[in-house]
């Protein structure tokens, strides 16, 4: 019986982490560049991407009145061709907590060269990362993201030193 009780006690002590993991939520970028999907105490939060795919790659965020300016360094790393490569997903988890580093909106683009989208919201797919936060639209941090062999796993480089720091403005 003590045995029975140990192991239903290991059981419920190895689950928890799963239970409380967090993942982000994946969000939609509309044509316009709006980004649907974000709750309502949030502000309106507009991607604006030109030549994408060229070596002349402009990439904008606006968050309310804020508009964040990934600094060509770091945009002219982008390897995404297109549109469809460019994926958005946020997190507001630490809202009610009143954790305002827990706000954020990802913006990933994808390597067009590895395999096609999958129904994933993360497919194994190297790409560049850039962090948002939601409340000021300043540039949290960014990486790339290298796929290794195993597909699934991917190891995490930082980006140039200089390179992933967006310029915020008020508009």
């Amino acid at each position: 019986m003590k045995a029975h009780h140990r192991t239903t006690a290991l059981l419920i002590l190895a689950s928890a982490p799963i239970a409380h993991a967090h993942e982000d939520t994946p969000l939609r970028l509309m044509s316009d560049g709006f980004i649907a999907g974000v709750p309502a105490p949030f502000r309106r939060i507009q991607l604006h991407i030109e030549e994408l795919g060229t070596s002349k790659v402009r990439v904008t965020l606006s968050i309310g009145d804020r508009v964040s300016t990934i600094l060509p360094c770091a945009a002219n790393l982008i390897k995404s061709i297109s549109v469809d490569d460019v994926q958005v997903s946020g997190s507001w988890y630490g809202y009610f907590a009143g954790d305002p580093q827990s706000y954020y909106v990802n913006v990933q683009f994808l390597d067009p060269w590895h395999p096609p989208l999958t129904a994933d919201p993360f497919p194994a797919r190297s790409s560049y990362l850039f962090y948002f936060n939601l409340n000021t639209g300043e540039l949290m941090g960014a990486d790339r993201r290298i796929v290794t062999i195993h597909g699934a796993d991917y190891e995490q480089h930082p980006f140039p030193k200089g390179c992933k720091v967006a310029v915020t403005a008020l508009r």
